[in-house]
């Protein structure tokens, strides 16, 4: 689904495009094509954006919650091992690249998404 449908649905049930979390779910789309949803959608990945897009914790887990749902028929998958794929091979150059805008949480994802890797 497109930015322009993710945020009209969000305005429509929430009252609120919430652009900014939808961007941030798909920001890797442009480099890994559907596999970029092994990074941010699934629970894990929704409890990373809200722990750092929280300002309205509530709203924002809806808004990621509603996109994920629309982008994998409905469900919410635990984590990326749902999606088969490998994470990409530059993960540590996705975790600098966040680092820069979120800080030191950052490190807790990427201890727990390369321990399995």
């Amino acid at each position: 689904m497109f930015h322009a449908k993710h945020n009209a649905r969000c305005y429509e049930l929430l009252g609120n495009p919430f652009a900014e979390v939808n961007m941030y779910i798909d920001h890797w789309y442009c480099k890994y094509n559907i596999d970029h949803r092994c990074i941010f959608h699934h629970q894990r990945g929704i409890d990373f954006i809200v722990k750092n897009l929280g300002r309205d914790k509530d709203n924002i887990r809806k808004a990621a919650e509603l996109h994920v749902k629309d982008d994998t028929n409905g469900i919410i998958p635990y984590d990326w091992l749902y999606y088969d794929v490998p994470l990409p091979e530059n993960i540590e150059g996705i975790v600098r690249k966040l680092k820069k805008y979120y800080g030191n949480d950052i490190k807790v994802w990427y201890d727990y998404y390369t321990k399995y890797y």
